[in-house]
């Protein structure tokens, strides 16, 4: 799979923005780009490998179970879990199903399109910052049903952004009526240590979801196949041909999912695959400057409706308004761009996003003046120095030219320039001897707006806002 930002600017950053803005975000879009999970090749070794360890294993009289109807018909749960590090609302979210469509063309077990062609699976993608996420084990991968490991791989490269056939590591499971389940794409070196043969409870802990294989985002390929090999599909709907669904709890087609809500002054960055993002998440906005308002979200549908407050300390509302969803959304987020004008009161704001009639809160401070930028909440974040205070801008806001100082150790820095969708404008590399150091930065070609400068070496990272005039 291959990820696409599509990005809708719904405002115009211009010299309006140094007044209240009106209540419209700018959307970012995240498309995973089709692509074959598990090739013919690959495939075939796996089943090949599956067979000749069955075989092993009952030759060696190891094999725990004889094949038949279990007492209860087989019932599946989910096969993602949050680690006790995950702190968010929610970690991952069903982007394409297995295809029905014999033909070239496409459908879901719901009828949709929510697949590609030939799609043979389910895939679990996390949301909404996959890549770290990754490196921080925050999604384990579990056993959806009692079952032994029939087959299992590890050591594979866990970060690949392109599908070039490469393998994966992964874990197979047979269960009692002969049905197994397929769990592909696990991070490296997370692969259960049990032993093939061996046998795993509901529930238990097989591996960490990577992006190992033909892959290019974070995320689990869960397939199901019967006891004589046929491919399975274990939701039920009007374009699949099981009678009961075989999940303990299936989710629905859109589940209207909001994952995470913040607020921060500094805007969150999606570098490019495999690089881990760059979460920003510093809830301390300063009297006079913009804060921005952030709805991470899964599965929502073309006329769906999204109710947002912002409340002052004393529980009273500051602003409050709908958004109605114009397109369907697998994965998206939403940010809207707000001046905390000087003469607002300080103390500790909240952030209400509402959804399906599920309500999220999230604590914010304003404070007089510039706090060092920390952490609130528990939530996972790049660790950045993000110290405005040591960088000074002047004028600010500025037309054609503005003058940096660095209030920095000796060496040698990048300086770079952003808008609020973290688009680069300008870089310049820059020697500060001391701290005496003034740099020059010619700003004339840049549109009136706000923007974020950034000031970086290997062992501090400073950053501030720009008012463009």
């Amino acid at each position: 799979m291959k990820k696409i930002f599509i990005i809708t600017v719904c405002i115009l950053l211009s010299k309006s923005l140094l007044a209240q803005l009106q209540p419209q975000p700018i959307v970012k879009e995240y498309k995973i780009q089709p692509s074959q999970c598990i090739m013919p090749g690959e495939r075939k070794l796996i089943e090949k490998r599956i067979k000749q360890n069955i075989e092993q294993l009952k030759a060696s009289h190891q094999w725990l179970f004889a094949i038949g109807a279990p007492s209860a018909p087989l019932k599946f749960s989910w096969p993602l879990k949050a680690s006790s590090n995950f702190t968010d609302s929610a970690f991952a979210s069903e982007v394409n199903y297995v295809d029905h469509d014999l033909t070239s063309g496409l459908s879901d077990w719901n009828c949709g399109i929510r697949t590609y062609d030939g799609h043979s699976g389910t895939d679990i993608a996390l949301w909404p910052f996959p890549w770290y996420m990754m490196d921080n084990k925050m999604v384990k991968i579990i056993a959806a049903a009692d079952g032994v490991i029939v087959d299992k791989h590890d050591g594979e490269y866990d970060r690949n952004c392109s599908t070039q056939g490469q393998a994966a590591n992964y874990i197979v499971l047979q269960h009692a009526d002969g049905t197994q389940s397929w769990y592909y794409h696990c991070k490296q070196g997370s692969v259960t240590s049990k032993a093939i043969g061996a046998s795993v409870t509901r529930g238990e802990l097989l591996g960490y979801v990577g992006s190992s294989g033909n892959s290019t985002t974070p995320h689990l390929h869960f397939e199901v196949h019967d006891s004589t090999g046929a491919l399975v599909d274990p939701y039920k709907g009007s374009c699949n041909t099981i009678n009961k669904s075989l999940w303990k709890n299936q989710p629905v087609y859109w589940g209207r999912i909001v994952h995470k809500i913040m607020v921060t002054n500094t805007p969150t960055v999606y570098p490019d695959c495999p690089n881990p993002e760059q979460i920003n998440e510093y809830p301390n906005i300063t009297k006079g400057s913009f804060g921005y308002f952030y709805v991470f979200l899964s599965q929502v549908k073309m006329g769906d409706t999204l109710f947002l407050k912002i409340l002052k300390p004393n529980g009273h509302t500051w602003q409050n308004w709908n958004y109605v969803y114009p397109n369907d959304y697998v994965f998206a987020y939403f940010y809207w761009l707000y001046n905390i004008s000087t003469n607002l009161p300080a103390g500790t704001w909240k952030w209400q996003v509402t959804l399906n009639r599920k309500t999220t809160s999230y604590d914010f401070t304003v404070s007089a003046s510039s706090p060092r930028n920390t952490i609130t909440n528990n939530q996972p974040v790049i660790k950045q120095a993000g110290n405005t205070s040591n960088i000074v801008i002047f004028p600010n806001p500025a037309k054609n030219a503005v003058q940096v100082k660095i209030n920095g150790e000796a060496d040698n820095y990048e300086m770079v320039l952003t808008d609020i969708t973290g688009k680069i404008l300008l870089h310049k590399n820059v020697n500060i001897a001391d701290s005496k150091n003034i740099i020059s930065l010619n700003i004339s070609a840049i549109t009136a707006g706000v923007y974020q400068l950034k000031v970086y070496n290997n062992r501090s990272n400073f950053h501030t806002e720009l008012i463009i005039q």
